[in-house]
């Protein structure tokens, strides 16, 4: 589990904030921490006295070189971390490592074959890609955008049979569902503590929702 001083350094590397309004946030990264810890014991090493663990300051290492360089390939972070990591660690356990940095950094699961990050897809694209823009909108979407403040749970779920369902991975927010097994299923991003440290590093590093993705990034 993540000791405070661990936590302190991961608010500050990701949001630029200490880590006391980031609780549900971190007990997400200390589940997923202790998840992949047994996963890697049980499927890469079986001997349970092997280094082969991910630390914090790993996970620290993999994000510094994300922001830094966002035009990275999957294959190439990888095997800058391979270099960097591997007399301690082996392929399967950097690629895990991958996946909690970015899980901590962006909220994206890529476990999901339909959220993977592409071998030969660079950090940036993918992201993109996680979080597309809209192209234009059409008069119903505008006209739903107008009145908003219309629109509430009870009433989609009275009037549409939508049913509502949290989850951790950000790219999946307000994806609505229609192949649910219990009917039209809209899913919503449930750790509201890291949307509002987020935002409030945007505003505080003036940036723009029309600015690049890469800026994002790496502020």
């Amino acid at each position: 589990m993540a000791h405070h001083g661990h936590r302190d350094r991961l608010a500050r590397e990701l949001f630029g904030t200490s880590s006391a309004s980031l609780e549900s946030y971190f007990r997400l990264y200390d589940n997923l921490m202790a998840w992949n810890e047994v996963y890697i014991l049980n499927v890469d090493d079986a001997d349970p006295t092997s280094p082969n663990t991910i630390t914090h300051d790993d996970i620290l290492q993999a994000l510094q070189l994300l922001r830094s360089q966002p035009a990275l390939s999957y294959d190439q972070l990888v095997s800058e971390l391979v270099l960097r990591l591997g007399k301690s660690h082996t392929k399967t356990c950097i690629e895990i490592l991958v996946q909690i940095s970015v899980r901590a950094m962006l909220m994206l699961d890529m476990t999901d074959s339909k959220d993977t990050w592409r071998a030969g897809e660079r950090f940036v694209d993918f992201v993109s890609r996680s979080f597309p823009r809209a192209s234009g909108m059409d008069a119903s979407v505008r006209g739903a955008l107008e009145h908003h403040k219309a629109m509430k749970a009870w009433k989609l779920k009275a009037r549409c049979n939508i049913a509502f369902k949290g989850t951790d991975n950000l790219a999946r927010h307000l994806l609505l569902d229609t192949l649910h097994p219990n009917g039209p299923t809209l899913y919503i991003f449930q750790c509201t503590a890291f949307l509002k440290v987020q935002l409030a590093r945007l505003r505080r590093e003036n940036i723009r929702k029309e600015d690049d993705l890469s800026a994002c990034i790496t502020k």
